[in-house]
């Protein structure tokens, strides 16, 4: 057997193959031992690994959408279909769109996890073995946080975090995975991403595109973030600010260039021949055709509170009872941040803060306040400081896919009453549910609640 059919197999299993025709014709056949036989084997690996994750259903936007669709910066009035069941909480086995996400973000994890268990045989110099080891463990570590936080309950929704989360593929095998508890599943996320750093240089020699060791520890702070370990987050944040290459664009617009700029630690990679970000574009992008999605009053109300801040002047448009958002318009070819250091200010401005390093959250935070056309702030008490950062993180990320997972953190730290769009931040329905093609691929999985919202 081929590896591309062990990879086709894999793949059919992660789309809904049933797992009694797949035990029964390949999987006693697995040679693992004689997937690669030279370095250009394994780096086209590693490229379809990341050429996966530009899909559109992935870094490509959908993902981000997703969370996006169930939070608060988007108007519900005009949605219809699969967004709708989104942005009410009501989630069902035969969501199309769901079925793409967990399907393509798991795509490139089967690709990543076939390489990690084939590339030996190919015998490569132990610099870039390492390197693509280090790149292949931030592929399926960035898939894995993604996943688990739309499809479960955040971390501390439990106090030991023993509420199911997702399986954690990490293993080339074409047997069902069932779902770990949340704590296990971060406590491997965190392992791959530590083990990553270890061996990523500093720059990839591989490709721009790919990950780096800073991109590793931008994605590690992310998950301690999201865990509200805030003094884990603000060590890395500021490591890779004091240390890293990165600076600051000095205008908003120039956070969305077509090119990589001085503040992107990952871009979205190279789609391989088409436009990747289109469906980033597409959802949002109101300079060529009415758009989809639409913003909701609440975050376009912040956004122009002051009337010298530049993002509620640039970044919005409103027209009649519609409100777009401006970050997409420009380019067909324009490349969106994934990991850029606005945020990684950000998490450390708002760890620093909650860690009661008040003088340090706001020189911090001023950095984004003044780029944004407005006066510096001085002298906050520490609720206000907080209150502040996180107005700009919600602002400054708009429509990138951080606005659920920063109310469920908020919820679980310190607001157990919070509501989103007037559902309890924590009901069943809050959760994506899991699409039908896996749950019948994997008969031990277990189903989400639904509803209650």
């Amino acid at each position: 057997m081929t590896k591309y059919s062990i990879l086709f197999l894999s793949l059919g299993l992660l789309l809904g193959t049933s797992c009694e025709k797949l035990v029964e014709t390949e999987s006693p056949y697995l040679d693992q031992d004689a997937y690669f036989q030279n370095e250009a084997e394994v780096l086209a690996s590693l490229n379809e690994g990341y050429r996966i994750l530009a899909f559109g259903e992935v870094m490509g936007g959908n993902t981000w959408l997703a969370s996006e669709l169930m939070a608060d910066n988007i108007d519900g009035a005009n949605l219809s279909g699969d967004f709708k069941a989104y942005h009410t909480h009501n989630t069902g086995i035969f969501i199309g769109f769901t079925r793409g996400i967990w399907q393509q973000n798991f795509a490139a994890v089967a690709e990543i996890n076939r390489l990690l268990a084939g590339k030996a045989n190919a015998n490569l110099p132990q610099a870039l073995d390492d390197e693509v080891t280090g790149s292949a463990l931030f592929v399926r570590a960035f898939v894995h946080f993604e996943m688990v936080r739309l499809f479960a309950q955040p971390y501390g929704y439990t106090s030991d975090n023993s509420h199911l989360g997702i399986p954690y593929r990490d293993a080339w095998s074409v047997d069902p995975q069932p779902r770990l508890t949340v704590d296990e599943v971060y406590t491997k996320i965190i392992d791959d991403l530590n083990t990553a750093i270890a061996l990523l240089p500093s720059q990839s020699s591989i490709s721009a595109a790919h990950a780096n060791r800073w991109s590793a520890k931008a994605l590690l702070a992310q998950v301690y973030f999201q865990m509200n370990d805030y003094s884990n987050a603000h060590s890395l944040a500021q490591e890779i600010i004091d240390m890293g290459p990165y600076a600051l664009v000095d205008s908003i617009g120039d956070r969305f260039d077509e090119m990589m700029t001085t503040e992107d630690i990952l871009v979205q990679p190279d789609g391989g021949g088409f436009n990747s970000g289109a469906n980033w574009q597409g959802h949002y992008r109101n300079d060529n055709g009415t758009p989809t999605i639409r913003m909701s009053e609440s975050v376009y109300a912040e956004a122009t509170a002051n009337t010298l801040d530049l993002r509620g002047q640039q970044w919005f448009t409103e027209s009649g009872n519609n409100i777009f958002l401006n970050k997409a318009n420009g380019s067909n070819d324009l490349f969106h941040p994934v990991l850029h250091l606005t945020e990684v200010l950000l998490i450390k401005a708002e760890s620093a803060a909650i860690l009661g390093l008040t003088a340090e959250a706001e020189s911090d935070v001023n950095q984004i306040i003044v780029r944004a056309g407005m006066t510096p702030v001085s002298g906050l008490s520490s609720s206000d400081l907080i209150n502040l950062i996180r107005m700009q993180r919600r602002l400054e990320m708009v429509g990138e896919g951080n606005r659920l997972h920063d109310l469920k953190r908020i919820a679980v730290f310190e607001n157990a009453n919070l509501s989103i769009n007037g559902a309890p931040w924590d009901c069943p329905g809050m959760v994506v549910q899991f699409p039908d093609d896996e749950l019948n691929g994997n008969p031990g999985m277990s189903a989400n609640e639904e509803g209650g919202c």
